[in-house]
């Protein structure tokens, strides 16, 4: 277990088993501790008819027809979902949840805000006491004016929209790029109970209905959350051109485990945003990402290790050499190594005689392992202890290093911060070298995971301004012995 604790509230009644079951799973399987709220500090209930599929057909209203099921087959949640709220109903924690008025801020490392349609998940959705506590959470930032990671979906978009922060006397989600339910996907839901399923309580899957004279769908999610933001173009559906739309806007189609493809997640910092149930696998291996502390990772391993025997060790980082050698750059020009850490490279930079060195690491005891064993050689280097997504560069630098970081990076978020960054540290025309498992090598490394890569899907995510020059493969030996498959790149930056 890590230790850290998310908390996830939810409604007494009715709320949505796949939005809770399965996020609670994940997240407990990442070595997480998920902690429940509720209203009175009594166990909650899922909406029975969205595990069993009973009651949302058109003769379900008849007792002895309940049980066979045709549209409830396909409303109700999905066997992963269902399997995942049986097991969360073994869960000492659910069974003994707080009470909402128990909860500050500096109990829990992250928070999940789930949803739930039935009209009985009103006093979840409309608790001021909860409210509060939503509003503080996202007010409580740290030193990097981040909040701690938050992830709401479906209906559970709404308490964001409803909490009022403040510092600034607005929703916290003013401000913030958010998904939520769509009237689209909302509209058809109830299109089809009540016209051809449950007609006996037309309203069913709507929460929230308009008042004679309000315009179709002012009561929707979508319209109540686009109130809260800054502007409606905060609120992000999926853009036509997006690979897979019509797996994304079926209302049909579910993300699975090993299958995100029908999945659309919104990502703001460390807010989290998605739909409705066949997002949230993906939803919540996300928030386990965000869960995970780069920083303490790399910390521990460089304390519990010696830098000699860990896999990624290199002895005389030669391929490295050869390509910066091969740019043709002077010794003077200015180099940063991302992810030097504890890596050889920077000594071998010093004895070719370059001048103009900076390394960055997350990691400060990797750094001074590398600054202790550069004390007695006349080497003057500049060194960051930043994580890469977040660092600012002073001044733009004629080459950027990077064996086995961008690797590391699975988010797409992550990704595109790194790109950025990138973009602004390195000058028009400067090389970059980059290092990262191969398509037919590792696909973990320090146990965690990693994205392969080869020259087309790394070119993808650098984008057009930069031009491959040459790539190529190398087999690492581990000191343990082992091989290692590593694909090399080297770019030029275009003027």
């Amino acid at each position: 277990m890590h230790g850290e604790r998310v908390i996830l509230p939810i409604s007494s009644h009715d709320f949505d088993p796949s939005e809770v079951a399965v996020p609670w799973k994940i997240i407990r399987e990442a070595g997480y501790e998920v902690v429940f709220a509720t209203p009175d500090g009594e166990r909650g209930f899922a909406d029975p008819m969205m595990l069993s599929g009973e009651g949302l057909d058109p003769w379900g209203w008849i007792p002895g027809l309940r049980k066979i099921r045709l549209l409830g087959l396909l409303l109700r949640a999905d066997g992963q979902a269902r399997a995942a709220y049986r097991e969360l109903e073994q869960d000492l924690n659910f069974l003994n949840p707080k009470r909402y008025d128990e909860l500050t801020v500096d109990q829990y490392d992250g928070l999940i805000l789930p949803g739930g349609h039935a009209k009985s998940v009103k006093p979840y959705l409309e608790d001021k006491t909860l409210q509060g506590f939503v509003a503080d959470f996202l007010d409580d930032l740290d030193s990097s004016g981040n909040h701690k990671p938050v992830a709401a979906i479906c209906h559970g978009v709404l308490v964001l929209a409803r909490a009022v922060s403040n510092k600034t006397g607005k929703s916290v989600l003013y401000g913030k790029k958010t998904t939520a339910l769509t009237w689209a996907l909302e509209r058809s839901a109830w299109n089809l109970t009540r016209y051809f399923a449950r007609f006996w309580e037309p309203d069913y899957y709507r929460t929230y209905m308009e008042s004679p004279g309000e315009p179709d769908g002012y009561w929707s999610v979508e319209s109540e959350v686009k109130r809260a933001l800054q502007t409606e173009s905060d609120f992000l559906d999926v853009p036509e051109d997006i690979k897979n739309y019509r797996f994304k806007t079926s209302g049909v189609h579910r993300d699975r485990a090993d299958d995100k493809r029908p999945a659309w997640v919104v990502r703001d910092g460390n807010y989290l945003s998605a739909r409705w149930p066949g997002d949230v696998h993906t939803l919540a291996n996300e928030f386990t990402a965000l869960m995970f502390d780069r920083k303490s990772h790399w910390e521990n391993v460089y304390e519990t290790k010696s830098p000699l025997t860990v896999s990624w060790f290199q002895k005389e980082p030669t391929l490295s050499m050869q390509l910066i050698h091969n740019t043709g750059l002077p010794l003077d020009a200015p180099i940063i190594d991302v992810g030097g850490g504890a890596s050889r490279l920077v000594d071998n930079l010093c004895a070719d005689g370059f001048t103009n060195i900076g390394v960055l690491d997350l990691s400060a005891k990797a750094r001074s392992l590398a600054r202790e064993r550069l004390a007695a050689k006349a080497c003057d280097v500049e060194w960051f202890e930043e994580d890469v997504t977040e660092f600012d560069p002073q001044r733009q630098y004629d080459l950027w290093h990077d064996r086995a970081v961008f690797h590391f990076l699975t988010q797409k978020a992550d990704r595109d911060k790194y790109v950025e960054v990138l973009n602004h540290a390195l000058k028009p025309g400067g090389h970059l070298i980059i290092m990262a498992f191969a398509i037919d090598g590792p696909k973990k490394c320090s146990g965690l995971d990693i994205v392969q890569y080869d020259a087309k899907k790394l070119q993808a995510e650098l984008g057009d301004g930069f031009e491959l020059v040459d790539s190529g493969g190398e087999v690492h030996v581990t000191p343990a012995g082992g091989e290692q498959k590593f694909a090399y790149f080297y770019f030029r930056k275009k003027q």
